[in-house]
């Protein structure tokens, strides 16, 4: 679509268009609100800009997004299209913008597909209170503490029942529908609410501010044991909070994230929390190799692999672990894809990726399959195609892998290709991803010119092999289900190893 033609359905959109709970303060109150962008204090978008930003938004989407239409209908996300166009057809706040860009980004449901703040607003969550002064977990719709601020009186293991008069069904009602995941694996939203790296703490703290009026302190309504309490607490800004919780514990290396020790005779345990070698890269060959050299001495015949806090990462550290996990070559990847084979100037005028050369593609690197779906061809851009071969050492025995709703990308397609292969016994919770293949390797960053909301476009969708027999739209189910439960959470019980050691005792 050229510039004019925008121009055109910008002006046609535009002429068509129709237009408390009793509490105990601990803190003395520290002002009325904070002044982020939020429903009383954002800035206001005419409609000319705002719908500006939505043509440019649906257009290069529509044209360059790989898994655009993959699970919804494109009816569907038409018609969505439209609800948001009439409404900013009269004007709208860039907060409800943002806002509303996030609710139909996940009705696309790929977990690699999110709006992000405008700059200045991202810089304002470093320095304002709008963070919870607790780090909390979510079991059956339900709001624990884990971890909590000093001198607040919150205990580890307090529910919480309300926060600013609204209880915790609310909170999780407005923030659910604007969290994107992969398919059908809703069940990974009450994770990436309580936290994700991917919205810099909760999905709660960061959209709240969009959707209800934060001030610097928060009333709380919680229970312990059989006791009400009422607090009246202040937020924190972002630093403060990642100070609170711990942040090294979610932004790991892939050369800091392996744990092993014995848990047996002629039994090991093997965690991988990420395959993130991009930051802090080694050779991850080599950095495993020491673990399964010391099995293979020890005749170790038992190997439980705990894969449940990895969300993926780089494909070279998961296939050099895949390589350790198999006995005889297979291919992983069939294809990757994409829905364009060019991108226009005026479509790259907007977008930004690592790879400078994604921006120019050349249509001899792809072959086309049908009118919306190309096969990138050029060898030394789908090297994860290849053939993975087992290492020298790699695992001969038994292998139980832990799984649970934190696995995506990377993370589950290692799972599928070791499930689809009939080499791993899976133990724990259904994972997250995509199974069939993720939406994501290149990721294309759209930077809409009248709002500053940036958007994360994937460009391509991996293509597992043998996955006939995989979900197509959820997550993969262990062959024995071991969920983590509150109480267990709480006294710091494992249900998933322990089911896995009791497999290995009585094989």
């Amino acid at each position: 679509m050229h510039l004019p033609q925008i121009q055109r359905w910008i002006l046609l959109i535009t002429l068509t268009a129709t237009a408390s709970c009793t509490t105990v303060g601990h803190y003395q109150q520290l002002a009325d609100s904070v002044p982020l962008e939020g429903p009383s204090t954002q800035i206001q978008l005419d409609a000319q800009t705002a719908l500006g930003d939505l043509a440019i938004a649906r257009n290069t989407l529509a044209q360059l997004h790989a898994g655009y239409n993959r699970y919804t209908p494109e009816s569907v996300l038409s018609s969505k299209w439209a609800q948001l166009e009439r409404r900013a057809a009269q004007g709208i706040g860039r907060g409800d913008l943002y806002l509303e860009l996030s609710r139909l980004l996940a009705e696309l449901r790929c977990d690699h597909t999110k709006a992000e703040l405008p700059k200045e607003l991202e810089e304002k969550r470093n320095t304002e209170a709008v963070y919870l002064p607790f780090r909390f977990v979510l079991f059956d719709r339900r709001m624990y503490i884990e971890t909590a601020a000093d001198q607040t009186g919150l205990r580890r293991g307090d529910e919480v029942l309300s926060i600013d008069g609204n209880d915790i069904d609310w909170w999780l009602d407005q923030v659910e529908p604007l969290i994107p995941v992969d398919g059908d694996a809703t069940h990974v939203k009450p994770l990436v609410t309580a936290y994700s790296t991917e919205f810099a703490g909760p999905a709660l703290d960061h959209f709240a501010p969009f959707f209800a009026r934060i001030e610097n302190t928060a009333k709380l309504t919680v229970r312990r044991n059989d006791k009400i309490e009422h607090h009246v607490l202040p937020r924190q800004s972002y630093s403060d909070y990642q100070q609170m919780i711990g942040e090294q514990r979610y932004s790991q290396n892939f050369k800091d994230s392996v744990r092993f020790e014995r848990i047996g005779p002629g039994a090991a345990y093997l965690a991988v929390d990420t395959f993130i070698n991009y930051r802090q890269p080694v050779d991850p060959v080599a950095h495993l190799a020491p673990y399964f050299d010391s099995m293979q001495k020890e005749g170790i015949e038992n190997l439980v692999v705990d894969l449940r806090e990895n969300g993926g990462g780089s494909t070279d550290a998961q296939q050099a672990l895949l390589s350790y996990l198999i006995t005889r070559p297979l291919r992983q990847v069939e294809a990757m894809h994409t829905r364009f084979n060019s991108i226009s100037d005026e479509q790259r005028q907007y977008l930004s990726t690592w790879d400078a050369a994604a921006l120019n593609p050349d249509p001899e690197w792809f072959e086309q399959i049908n009118d919306s779906t190309y096969r990138l061809i050029k060898p030394e851009l789908i090297t994860n195609t290849a053939v993975v071969n087992p290492a020298t050492n790699a695992f001969t025995g038994r292998i139980i892998v832990l799984t649970g709703p934190s696995n995506s990308s990377g993370s589950t397609h290692i799972i599928a290709t070791l499930k689809a292969a009939g080499h791993v016994t899976l133990v724990g919770e259904r994972t997250g991803g995509a199974p069939t293949g993720a939406t994501a390797g290149t990721i294309f960053f759209l930077t809409l010119p009248g709002s500053g909301i940036r958007i994360r476009v994937p460009a391509l969708r991996t293509v597992i092999a043998n996955a006939d027999n995989l979900p197509a739209r959820n997550g993969i189910a262990p062959d024995e289900y071991a969920p983590l439960t509150v109480d267990a959470y709480f006294t710091g019980r494992d249900p998933a190893l322990e089911a896995a050691k009791r497999l290995i005792e009585t094989q």
